[in-house]
């Protein structure tokens, strides 16, 4: 997706260290980046808000170098899945990736597996979560970004730096792990 005019200059302001662009970024993008690193840092706070902070400081100190390629919520959150990366790299683990807002989860498991939906009591919010830890990373990053953070896929591959067939079938193999949790749990 290409950026809006206003989008442009307002890059322009960040590079040239206006005050006021810099806080417009940081107001339009905090709270979608926040909740975005929280849900992939296993709802560490702290973790989250020091990536998030690591995110504006790159995103300021490289706006000079923003080539209006893609959106700047685009941009931001490429920015942002390479500090999660990061973080995963210093940490030499891979923790859970849990999603916060359920209603956001069923929506994303009612879209992968059809029937099966929280109010049925068929799949609990405790179970998503231990399907989500047990995932890849890049299959939960791939699955909250499509489905928590409303991205298209386009969005998605520039995020990830994957080709749309890539991010396509890590979506589609994520799924298909996804309904067959679910349907190995709704037999037991």
């Amino acid at each position: 997706m290409e950026p809006s005019e206003r989008e442009i200059n307002l890059m322009k302001g960040v590079a040239a260290g206006e005050c006021g662009a810099i806080t417009e970024l940081y107001n339009a993008y905090f709270d979608s980046i926040y909740r975005s690193v929280f849900n992939q840092v296993d709802r560490n706070q702290q973790a989250a808000q020091d990536i998030v902070q690591d995110t504006f400081i790159a995103a300021i100190e490289s706006a000079k170098n923003y080539k209006a390629r893609s959106t700047i919520k685009t941009w931001i959150y490429s920015i942002s899945h390479k500090k999660v990366a990061e973080y995963y790299r210093k940490k030499q683990s891979r923790d859970n990736n849990i999603v916060e807002n359920w209603q956001d989860s069923e929506e994303m498991l009612n879209a992968n597996c059809g029937s099966c939906t929280l109010e049925e009591g068929i799949v609990s919010k405790a179970y998503i979560q231990e399907i989500l830890d047990k995932m890849p990373l890049h299959y939960r990053q791939a699955l909250l970004l499509k489905y928590i953070d409303k991205m298209s896929v386009v969005e998605i591959s520039i995020v990830m730096k994957r080709s749309i067939k890539s991010v396509e079938g890590i979506l589609s193999r994520a799924r298909a792990d996804l309904r067959n949790c679910i349907k190995e749990m709704e037999q037991v």
